[in-house]
């Protein structure tokens, strides 16, 4: 909705500024445009801007699955352009929709949202006599933080549902019977505070690694039925930045050749969502097979 908004605002924007104002007549009033040619205006910028905003409620449904009430979305245009409207009326309205698609946002991770309150508080700073930016940005940043908080529990409750879908638990089953096997098979197993379960070959030389260090890698890594799904020699990393939790946590066990096996559950893995462009399901544990060869240690400058 954002988006449209600003374009149609752009096709308006572009129309007035090639036109310019009218010349002056010797009383002061404005050169009037014939009506043949102000009705070919009308109808062309009509036209014009209809397109695109066409085009974008066309882009917007099949992208998002959700298609807007057309008839609605021509009320809501014909609200704005059959009045005379100040400058600040439709100020308002532009914040207006800003603020809705916030409150939205809001609505979708699970926000009981009182617009009233956010309706009255607003009022109140825009009516005050001045305004307190420190206290402003106070409130922004407490703002943020829970949202952030929000965003994080909406994020776990999705988890939860998905990893309590039937082949999430089915995933999730195998796994646990595959490591009570290989706790019997495999003395050396050993099981992190987090769930990592993993064999040490070779702890490595040295400091261990930190999640700081660019480390270099050979890894394969395989379904728990020995199928390799991904291999690469020579891999560089940061465990601190974009790796999976199981991964990262299991590099900062080594130091520089270090050698180990990471049995990485769902929850430290891929979760709930799996990577099925990878053909890894959800709650799927995988096995990685490790190999460090070379640890940096970030430069100080």
């Amino acid at each position: 909705m954002k988006k449209i908004y600003i374009l149609a605002l752009g096709v308006a924007a572009m129309a007035v500024t090639s036109c310019g104002k009218g010349e002056k007549a010797a009383d002061g009033a404005d050169t009037l445009v014939s009506k043949a040619l102000s009705d070919s205006i009308s109808a062309d910028y009509g036209f014009m801007a209809g397109g695109f905003v066409a085009n974008e409620l066309t882009v917007y449904a099949r992208e998002s699955g959700e298609a807007y009430d057309n008839k609605d979305f021509i009320k809501g245009v014909q609200s704005v352009i059959s009045a005379e409207h100040s400058e600040a009326y439709l100020a308002g309205i532009s914040t207006g929709l800003r603020v809705m698609q916030d409150i939205k946002q809001m609505k979708e991770q699970g926000v009981q949202v009182n617009q009233q309150m956010i309706l009255d508080e607003m009022r109140k700073q825009i009516m005050a006599d001045s305004v307190d930016m420190e206290q402003t940005q106070l409130i922004s940043t407490r703002y943020s933080s829970m949202m952030q908080q929000v965003s994080e529990q909406a994020k776990a409750r999705q988890e939860a549902r998905k990893a309590a879908e039937p082949e999430a638990v089915k995933n999730t089953k195998t796994a646990e019977a595959f490591i009570n096997k290989l706790q019997k098979e495999n003395p050396k197993l050993q099981k992190s505070d987090s769930g990592l379960y993993y064999v040490l070959d070779n702890p490595g030389e040295g400091d261990r690694i930190k999640p700081t260090d660019r480390v270099t890698v050979n890894y394969k890594g395989k379904h728990l039925d020995g199928k390799q799904f991904d291999a690469n020699d020579a891999a560089t990393f940061v465990p601190g930045q974009g790796l999976i939790p199981g991964f990262a946590e299991g590099l900062e066990l080594l130091g520089k050749g270090g050698k180990a096996t990471f049995y990485i559950p769902g929850n430290l893995a891929y979760g709930a969502n799996g990577q099925p462009y990878a053909g890894i399901g959800p709650m799927e544990m995988l096995v990685f097979e490790v190999e460090v060869t070379d640890v940096n240690a970030p430069q100080v400058k």
